[in-house]
């Protein structure tokens, strides 16, 4: 486990505050890269699934700006003034800094959604699953069980992803892993989450994405 992310659970663990919410001061923070983003992510879910809310409070410009890169800023609350840029940091040469926050007293994050899988079969031996929810290392086993129920059929795998909230790399490696195995079409349109995954992993191209509206065989 990377160091930032076992220190971010202990700490959450220590704090045994079950259905309350938690607000972190992140205004000596000076940036954020993925590990710390994933302990945000990892903490937003335990303190959700008992009915709490995870605020982010005074959050600089980078962490705003990775935030918005991966997606992920809708799922968090954010809380507390625009911070203000010294020294010129974060700006080029004579450059005003712009402040990412659309709203600078409080802006409210979705709750946790809990993931769900369903199956059904269709005409010509296609098999859908249809995902929904917020899915990460813990939960992604829900999509793999799911495409891998026994009699596995030889036609068409279709993963409905049109529902689903949140994706981390753990999902993403699951479609992945599908997608090398057998015929499998993602229904959309995407997610813009997870639309943005892709694309900033470079793997869009690899899967074959039909609007809902396209038949799927």
């Amino acid at each position: 486990m990377h160091p930032t992310l076992d220190v971010t659970l202990r700490t959450a663990d220590a704090l045994d505050r079950p259905g309350r919410d938690l607000a972190l001061d992140l205004s000596a923070v000076m940036f954020i890269v993925s590990c710390g983003l994933n302990a945000l992510l990892v903490l937003r879910h335990r303190i959700g699934l008992d009915g709490g809310i995870l605020e982010l409070g005074h959050l600089p410009d980078p962490a705003l700006r990775l935030l918005d890169l991966t997606g992920t800023r809708d799922l968090f609350t954010l809380t507390g003034p625009a911070p203000t840029p010294r020294d010129g940091v974060l700006a080029g040469a004579g450059d005003p800094v712009r402040s990412l926050r659309s709203d600078p007293l409080r802006v409210p994050g979705g709750r946790v959604q809990a993931p769900q899988v369903m199956v059904r079969a269709e005409a010509g031996g296609v098999r859908v699953v249809v995902c929904s929810g917020e899915f990460d290392l813990d939960t992604t086993g829900l999509l793999v069980d799911a495409c891998d129920v026994r009699p596995v059929p030889a036609g068409l795998l279709v993963v409905d992803v049109r529902q689903v909230a949140f994706g981390d790399s753990s999902f993403l490696n699951a479609l992945i892993r599908l997608r090398n195995t057998r015929h499998l079409v993602l229904r959309g349109p995407l997610p813009s989450q997870l639309h943005r995954m892709l694309e900033m992993t470079g793997s869009l191209p690899l899967f074959e994405v039909r609007d809902s509206t396209e038949q799927a065989g």
